[in-house]
């Protein structure tokens, strides 16, 4: 255990790597609230010196809860190196926590680690394609796996390997010659080996046998009901329920079946419970909308009566813990929810204040925009300025202290260029906001340039941008907006997100019109045509507008 020696507040690299190489696992777990700025440059050169792909699992686990992109991609890549599969259960789940735990980091898709970490057949097909797509060989290091043994010739032990491994014929094979489905084994029962270990179809076949659903794993009391709702296994989850379990089972934690399918996003499985009579209470909300970005779950909870403004221990509605995580769908969706945008947890804070002492600068720009007031103060009288933390800081400062007019289209670059120019649905939303301020609505005229995929979706690495001009309807005025997104930008001078807005008067939309002539594809980015490669020029362009062009900010 991490003994009260090492509780002071200076701790160096070689105490971690004390721990590590004692296998201390509880060690490592307490040790991670220790882990400071100051020290993670030292675990990284401890990683490049370990040779057990179990002692660097356990130095990720210490790396996990801090954000260095220029220090740490290198560590998450090679952690996708180590082999996945083991049969060591133990470091298998070392080796699968740290590799789901480098997926989400490399592609900044931390919404999928529960996924990862619940379905391991994902999470190996997720490293295979990352191995791929980045030219990583796989390695064995120090400690290559082992083949499994031959089973026993003991029938209870026999039982007990072929269940740990998922092997249906064998299980069924031993329940057939006389052993009970419930046979006690060295750990709880046959189902609590299966369900445990993910093999969630021998789990089914072991309740169409008749073992009871009752069963507890001891170290954590969850059940089948609940593990079959982590992994979405709705089959499972209407077998367990059909037999008796209860739709509001909890494992020792507290943690019901509901808030684990809600937590992995998982809307069958949730949709399945509620119709079981499950309680819907109030964390699901905070999972489904905060910390997982689940809004479909989120939409289903709130439709079945969970409150939008009900509170965790501390005070924190869903909207703060979204503001805080810096998940910005979250913020989007609950404040078109009717989300209260200023209410204060339990130290006075407000979700404004939480996400300025993060540097989420997108949030900051949303809840402004919402109405949040920046001169509100909490308990020690501070205001969201006075918290504003080393993050974005300058990027943070300069929206509190210029706020966005209230109302105003929060900026989404995710929902801007060619994300609605290719939407089919982009009629029904009505396009974008005219450049010229006046009612009408501008539709696509020209997509000029088009690269990588928006922040928060599948593929997404690092960068994205575009450029495109819409026209408004209305008064033809045209509307010409570049986005460079570099999520691993951190400069205080220099913002995450660089957007720019320019007006274009209608002269200079129909000095563009009269080019598109000779253009075949218009709204097609990657149109070859002379035009198109004419419009990435950005000094041919500007040539082209003039004087025709004024810029401005797309948060005004």
């Amino acid at each position: 255990m991490w003994c009260a020696a090492h509780t002071v507040a200076t701790v160096d690299v070689d105490d971690f790597a004390w721990l590590i190489r004692q296998e201390d696992l509880d060690g490592i777990e307490s040790a991670r609230r220790h882990v400071t700025p100051e020290v993670l440059e030292d675990l990284v050169w401890l990683y490049w010196r370990l040779s057990k792909w179990l002692h660097k699992c356990l130095l990720i686990n210490l790396l996990q809860d801090h954000w260095d992109p220029g220090l740490f991609t290198p560590v998450m890549l090679d952690m996708l190196r180590a082999p996945t599969d083991w049969h060591d259960e133990g470091l298998l789940d070392q080796v699968h926590w740290a590799q789901a735990v480098a997926l989400a980091y490399v592609d900044e898709r931390y919404d999928k680690f529960d996924t990862y970490w619940s379905d391991r057949d994902a999470l190996r097909a997720a490293v295979e394609q990352a191995r791929r797509e980045r030219g990583i060989t796989a390695d064995t290091v120090a400690d290559e796996p082992k083949a499994w043994g031959p089973y026993a010739d003991e029938p209870v032990a026999r039982l007990e390997q072929a269940c740990k491994r998922g092997d249906i014929d064998t299980v069924l094979a031993a329940l057939d010659s006389g052993l009970d489905v419930d046979t006690p084994l060295s750990l709880s029962t046959p189902m609590m080996h299966a369900v445990i270990r993910g093999h969630l179809d021998l789990a089914l076949r072991l309740l169409e046998r008749g073992a009871s659903v009752r069963a507890r794993w001891p170290y954590t009391g969850t059940t089948v009901l609940i593990r079959a709702a982590a992994h979405g296994h709705v089959p499972l989850i209407d077998a367990a329920v059909n037999r008796g379990a209860s739709p509001d089972e909890a494992q020792d934690s507290g943690v019901t079946a509901l808030y684990n399918a809600v937590s992995h996003g998982r809307l069958d499985a949730v949709r399945r419970l509620l119709d079981a009579g499950a309680s819907v209470g109030t964390s699901p909300l905070f999972v489904a909308a905060a910390g997982g970005g689940h809004l479909e779950v989120a939409e289903l909870l709130l439709a079945a009566g969970c409150g939008l403004e009900e509170v965790t221990s501390d005070g924190h509605t869903a909207l703060a813990v979204a503001a805080r995580s810096n998940e910005a769908d979250a913020v989007d969706f609950l404040l078109a929810k009717g989300a209260a945008v200023d209410t204060r947890d339990a130290s006075g804070r407000t979700p404004l204040m939480e996400a300025a002492t993060r540097g989420c600068s997108r949030i900051v720009d949303r809840l402004l925009r919402a109405g949040a007031d920046p001169s509100a103060t909490d308990a020690e009288g501070r205001t969201a300025r006075d918290l504003v933390g080393r993050r974005r800081t300058t990027e943070v400062l300069a929206l509190l202290e210029n706020t966005p007019k209230r109302g105003s289209r929060p900026w989404r670059g995710e929902l801007l260029g060619f994300e609605y120019a290719y939407d089919e649905g982009r009629a029904a939303r009505g396009g974008w906001p005219c450049a010229a301020d006046c009612p009408g609505t501008a539709t696509l005229l020209v997509a000029i340039h088009l690269v990588g995929v928006p922040h928060n979706r599948p593929g997404h690495n690092v960068n994205y941008g575009y450029t495109f001009l819409a026209v408004c309807t209305t008064c033809g005025t045209g509307r010409l907006e570049t986005l460079d997104h570099d999520c691993w930008n951190d400069h205080e001078d220099e913002p995450w997100d660089l957007a720019r807005v320019y007006t274009v008067t209608p002269e200079g939309v129909e000095r563009v019109r009269v080019a598109l002539r000779d253009c075949p594809q218009p709204e097609n980015y990657a149109c070859d045509c002379a035009v198109h490669a004419m419009f990435r020029e950005s000094s041919s362009l500007e040539r082209l507008l003039g004087d025709s062009r004024e810029r401005s900010d797309p948060r005004e």
